[in-house]
């Protein structure tokens, strides 16, 4: 537990750090910035803001857990798994924001680009997680139901909802990376609590790249997170919320 608490402080140190490089970075390139719909008027004043900040937190955080997983043998399946799907929903926001940012293009990756790289994401995601894990069973309250193939389905639909969910809450300041933070210190007790220390090290992880953030992302927001970081986290979320 202790190296995971460490991993936490570590990435949010670096975090804490590497956002004002982006932002000076972001400035001193003169790119555009955040548009906002033109009909919502009292988001106008936020036009041009950075964003793209959540790939700092999203590689500071994939960086120190696996250094760290590899260091003290928690490189095991359930790290894998939550690792390669917050890694993969990541490169798909990063592509989507880089088109938009550098590209001008508006669209980014269309609706149906985007949907067939989290579903193949989806897929892949499930042979890892059947792999180490082998369970094919959703608990419901009190009772379990094992659902066999079909919850490869179910890992998809999981997936994919969750990381567009979270990624509909981004552009506002601070809402997506403290309510995922919030979401995440209660995985962290039940990593605990089942004493899965290779996932709380991940999550651990995540969350001190999340606070890091949050310094520049709270209102009045000097940066926002962008698709690299909100589809990473949706994906993150359902992904920890099987595993554990």
């Amino acid at each position: 537990m202790f190296i995971s608490i460490s991993a936490g402080i570590v990435t949010f140190l670096l975090t804490l750090v590497g956002i004002p490089a982006f932002i000076q970075f972001y400035r001193k390139a003169q790119i555009t910035g955040q548009q906002m719909h033109e009909d919502v008027k009292q988001h106008q004043a936020k036009a041009g803001t950075p964003t793209m900040g959540g790939f700092v937190f999203v590689v500071m955080s994939l960086v120190v857990s696996l250094i760290a997983a590899l260091g003290f043998g928690k490189f095991s399946p359930a790290f894998i798994t939550a690792w390669w799907v917050f890694a993969m929903y990541a490169v798909i926001g990063f592509l989507d924001d880089f088109l938009k940012v550098f590209k001008q293009i508006n669209e980014g990756l269309t609706a149906k680009q985007k949907m067939l790289a989290q579903i193949l994401i989806g897929i892949v995601s499930y042979f890892i997680y059947s792999h180490g894990e082998k369970s094919h069973i959703i608990h419901l309250l009190s009772w379990e139901f094992n659902i066999g193939i079909f919850f490869s389905i179910f890992i998809i639909i999981w997936l994919v909802g969750w990381s567009n969910a979270v990624n509909l809450t981004d552009g506002i300041d601070g809402l997506a990376s403290i309510t995922v933070a919030i979401s995440l210190t209660a995985y962290a007790v039940i990593a605990v609590a089942h004493q899965q220390y290779d996932v709380l090290l991940i999550i651990l992880s995540v969350i001190g790249g999340l606070l890091g953030f949050f310094v520049f992302n709270h209102k009045p927001a000097k940066i926002f997170m962008g698709d690299v970081g909100s589809l990473a986290l949706g994906g993150f979320l359902a992904i920890v919320s099987i595993l554990l």
